[in-house]
């Protein structure tokens, strides 16, 4: 996880695998902590780090080229949305006006627990490459279970049929007291599938 205090990149957690060594455990990529950490920063003007792009097309030539696809488990696909008021550094004096800040939390888990986005969702706020991220998964040449971090569907081939479909998204609205957050959520997460399934040929 990209607020992590001692594996915070696929490469630590990577290492993990292969010290293991068993073929039941495998290793979970996830596009939010992987763009997140590579691409993103809830502490920094607009987001992004300054070398952002080239940060996270190094990272994913080097996953492709490292992890074989038989040894990813899982992935999780998941955007997150951009801060108009950055998220203060852990440690920082000078604390944040963000409505997310919490004094000694690590920003990225503020950042996860409150402004986790479905994929595509750029009218929301929504602005990490994650098809792209998605994209390098694949080429390992995985195929196994599909998370959009609210969408789990099995890829049986590049091209064969997705089953098995299920929802889950860390967002602070999960927690507004409204009957229709549940079914709102769904549907925002079907269009997202859809539209991933779409763009990259599922």
């Amino acid at each position: 996880m990209l607020w992590s205090t001692t594996n915070y990149t696929w490469q630590q957690g990577w290492s993990i695998v292969q010290r293991v060594d068993r073929p039941n455990f495998g290793a979970v990529l996830d596009a939010f902590h992987i763009a997140g950490f590579e691409y993103a920063d809830p502490t920094a003007p607009g987001c992004v780090r300054p070398d952002g792009k080239e940060r996270l097309a190094k990272s994913l030539e080097e996953l492709v080229k490292v992890i074989p696809g038989d040894r990813v488990f899982y992935i999780q696909l998941v955007d997150a949305e951009r801060l108009d008021v950055p998220l203060a550094p852990l440690g920082s004096e000078e604390g944040s006006l963000s409505p997310y800040y919490i004094k000694g939390q690590q920003p990225g888990m503020s950042w996860s627990r409150n402004c986790r986005l479905f994929p595509y969702e750029t009218e929301r706020g929504a602005f990490m490459p994650v098809e792209q991220v998605c994209k390098a998964f694949i080429e390992t040449g995985f195929k196994g279970w599909i998370r959009c971090d609210q969408h789990l569907s099995r890829l049986l081939s590049y091209t064969d049929t997705l089953v098995l479909r299920s929802f889950e998204l860390f967002n602070r609205y999960m927690s507004v007291p409204n009957a229709g957050i549940a079914q709102e959520h769904a549907e925002r997460g079907w269009r997202s599938w859809k539209t991933l399934e779409k763009n990259l040929g599922l």
